[in-house]
């Protein structure tokens, strides 16, 4: 099929040969028929019926139309955004709404290989600015270009991350060229695993334990989603991220501590207890049990008894806390020294 043109005659195909053209399963190739992006054989009988068979009942020529649309690509729109067809899920069926807006304004075809199919597909979709400031998104929009739910952005303008500018009693908007400088300067989990291309459930707590804290989220300032500096995230962090095992969850049922050996935590590196800890620090016992139970300092843990509250630390728990009682965002503040 990668070879007809629209004009070509061509004959019709069965739903599964068509999910293979378009490399994706025949779930989406009913879809795709439903929305009238593909479209039945003339006369067909079986196009009425409630349950499709997988017969030879799509028209060729649509699947042709199709791909020669998929195969003009253009410049990515101003505004843009990037949307890709490269995973599957709950969302992807309004994903395809937007094949059928690929000849209008707003909607324009970054990439697509015809080798690979429907999961090659990029689209770059421009987000409507809010009547006359052509400059701003709404709210809505605004985590629409950061990829995030509407209440982190919400949060990220309470912690002052993002800046808000009313245009009624009941809305606001946000600078374009402030988001752009946001994405610019700051990363989100989800991007994160994208490049390492693992589940961002834990990702987090991973990166945390390897030292770099996060300077917003849900155990930094309440915020919806963690929030790291671009900067910090090199390639030879995102090798120390892949290659991370000893982390301790917040998420899930989950995680044992393990309790390493002297011959594990080395001769050179000590361990401290809780008050060992207050006293180095100058953090109360209060603050250090509380991060080391819910915070980021729950990597430094390595051992704990079944009290729950005589908890040992690594010597890198030091350096933890010197970077959150510097942090102007970090929520519980350094005890006075007497």
């Amino acid at each position: 099929m990668n070879n007809y043109t629209p004009d070509d005659e061509a004959p019709a195909l069965s739903i599964a040969t068509v999910a293979t053209t378009l490399n994706v399963s025949s779930h989406i190739i009913k879809t795709l028929l439903r929305k009238e992006i593909l479209i039945y054989v003339p006369d067909n009988y079986l196009a009425h019926r409630k349950r499709i068979d997988k017969q030879e009942v799509i028209d060729g020529k649509s699947v042709a139309r199709l791909l020669h649309r998929l195969s003009s690509l253009n410049e990515s729109v101003p505004n843009g955004k990037i949307v890709r067809f490269d995973h599957y899920g709950i969302d992807h069926a309004k994903r395809l709404d937007l094949l059928n807006e690929i000849d209008g304004e707003y909607i324009r075809i970054a990439a697509f290989n015809f080798t690979v199919g429907l999961p090659s597909l990029a689209l770059s979709k421009t987000l409507r600015t809010i009547g006359e400031r052509s400059s701003s998104l709404s709210i809505r929009k605004s985590a629409e270009f950061l990829e995030v739910y509407p209440d982190a952005i919400y949060r990220l303008i309470k912690a002052k991350l993002l800046t808000a500018r009313g245009l009624d009693e009941r809305r606001a908007c946000i600078e374009i060229d402030e988001l752009t400088t946001f994405r610019e300067n700051y990363i989100f989990t989800h991007e994160i695993a994208r490049k390492l291309m693992c589940n961002p459930t834990n990702i987090a707590d991973r990166i945390i334990s390897i030292g770099i804290i996060p300077i917003h989220g849900p155990a930094i300032d309440g915020g919806l989603t963690y929030v790291f500096r671009r900067s910090d995230i090199t390639a030879e962090v995102l090798l120390r991220i892949n290659d991370c095992n000893t982390y301790k969850s917040r998420t899930g049922r989950g995680r044992k501590i393990v309790k390493p050996t002297n011959t594990q935590l080395g001769t050179d590196q000590e361990t401290f207890t809780t008050l060992e800890l207050s006293v180095k620090t100058g953090i109360s016992i209060a603050t250090i049990q509380h991060e080391a139970k819910y915070g980021c300092l729950s990597e430094a843990v390595i051992n704990m008894t079944s009290s729950k509250k005589a908890f040992q630390f690594h010597s890198r728990a030091i350096g933890i806390l010197a970077l959150l009682s510097e942090s102007h965002r970090w929520a519980i503040k350094k005890r006075k020294s007497k």
